[in-house]
């Protein structure tokens, strides 16, 4: 169990700041204006434990195994775990359903608040379909892979489609920044954005083990905070962006899940 302390730890960080999140939505925007209050305590609180959690979470992914450099994908994530493998699966699952929601929005970005309340957000239809491809592209690349994360599977080239993914969500983050460039009210979205530079972050390393270029301690850090980033949007409400961000997490930690699981298979007995 201490081999998953960095996984339990991001879950409990991200619970946490789902709930400060969740109080600084309903208290810490004026209801007229749409600004925020100032001197809100869980918008402070906020605020203070995201960059502890992310501090706490790489001093945790430092004592980690340093390996990976020159390892190829299999050998690093080939396990018998079914349910680190149902987790990948489920994140897929996600952002291919995130996918479905944003082509078949056009350009209107609906939205279930924490009261009920359902909120359409205007969006431009061509940016959101092309968001919405470039979700199911990154689902399908997921899943093509995942025979190649069982136990002894047969070396190839094929985890190299995974570059795609982080491709994709650079492609995501200009366009989330060119809709929210003209919103000065930062609080409101840069939870949204950090979770997508994380996950970019975190696709990135992941692709890297498909050229033998993988960092372990890197890749477990970004997975972490990816989690609690993700889990702190979907206070934001039921979203498209929030499955996405949900999605997204989930596919790096049934990776993260993956690696783990095998470490444990190949040590041996005491």
């Amino acid at each position: 169990m201490n081999r998953y302390r960095i996984p339990l730890l991001a879950v409990l960080l991200g619970a946490v700041c789902f709930l400060l999140r969740l109080f600084q939505n309903m208290t810490g925007f004026e209801a007229d204006t749409g600004l925020p209050v100032r001197g809100n305590v869980p918008a402070l609180a906020l605020t203070v434990l995201l960059p502890l959690a992310a501090l706490a979470l790489a001093l945790l992914a430092r004592r980690a195994d340093a390996e990976g450099e020159g390892v190829s994908f299999s050998a690093f994530f080939g396990s018998d775990e079914r349910r680190a493998l149902a987790v990948v699966v489920a994140g897929a699952f996600l952002m291919a359903l995130s996918g479905v929601w944003e082509l078949s929005s056009r350009g209107a970005a609906t939205v279930l608040s924490a009261d009920g309340m359902t909120v359409v957000r205007a969006s431009s239809a061509s940016l959101t379909l092309l968001t919405g491809v470039l979700s199911l592209v990154s689902a399908a690349c997921l899943l093509s892979v995942l025979p190649l994360c069982k136990k002894d599977a047969a070396q190839g080239s094929r985890a190299t489609v995974l570059l795609a993914v982080p491709l994709c969500l650079v492609v995501r983050l200009i366009v989330l920044y060119r809709a929210f460039s003209v919103d000065p009210i930062l609080a409101g979205y840069c939870v949204e954005l950090l979770c997508v530079v994380f996950l970019t972050l975190g696709f990135y390393r992941l692709s890297s083990f498909a050229v033998r270029a993988g960092r372990a301690r890197l890749f477990t850090f970004y997975v972490a905070f990816s989690v609690v980033l993700a889990l702190t949007l979907l206070a934001d409400g039921l979203s498209a962006a929030g499955i996405f961000g949900l999605g997204g997490a989930l596919a790096l930690l049934g990776f993260l899940l993956l690696h783990l699981t095998r470490r444990e298979e190949t040590e041996p007995a005491e």
